[in-house]
C-alpha cells in the first residue's frame, strides 16, 4: 500500500473513532426535546406516534414523519426515548394553521447512536 493511502486510512479511522467517543462520553444532559407552540391545559391529543430506526449509526440519522389533523394544531411535542440529542423542524404546514394542511416534522438524531423519538400533537 502506498504512504498516501496509508495516511489517508489511519486519518479516516481517526475520524471514526473521535465520532465513537462523541456518541458514547458524551454527557447524558442534552435536551432532548423539541416544542413547537404554547401548551395549555385545554388542548386536547389529536395525533402520536413514535419514530425508530433500527440501526445504529456514526453519522446523524434522520426520519420524515407526517401527519393530516383533522382539528387545528396548536403544540406540537417531540421527545427523544434515548439519551442521545435529538433536532427537530417543521419542514411542512405548522401550528395554529388556519387550513388543515398535512404537517411534517425532521427529526435527526444530532450526533449519530440511534434515533427513537415520540411525536404528540395538541389541538384545541
Amino acid at each position: 500500500m502506498r504512504r498516501s493511502s496509508k495516511l489517508a486510512v489511519a486519518f479516516l479511522l481517526s475520524l471514526a473513532s473521535c465520532k465513537v467517543l462523541l456518541v458514547f462520553c458524551a454527557s447524558g444532559d442534552f435536551d432532548s426535546a423539541v416544542t413547537f407552540g404554547t401548551k395549555r391545559s385545554n388542548y386536547t391529543q389529536c395525533y402520536s406516534s413514535t419514530v425508530k430506526a433500527n440501526i445504529f449509526s456514526l453519522v446523524p440519522i434522520t426520519r420524515i414523519v407526517t401527519f393530516t389533523p383533522k382539528m387545528q394544531v396548536r403544540f406540537i411535542a417531540v421527545a427523544s426515548k434515548t439519551h442521545g440529542k435529538l433536532s427537530a423542524r417543521i419542514v411542512q404546514g405548522g401550528v395554529n394553521m388556519v387550513s388543515l394542511r398535512p404537517i411534517s416534522l425532521a427529526l435527526t438524531s444530532d450526533y449519530g447512536g440511534r434515533l427513537h423519538a415520540e411525536v404528540n400533537a395538541y389541538c384545541g
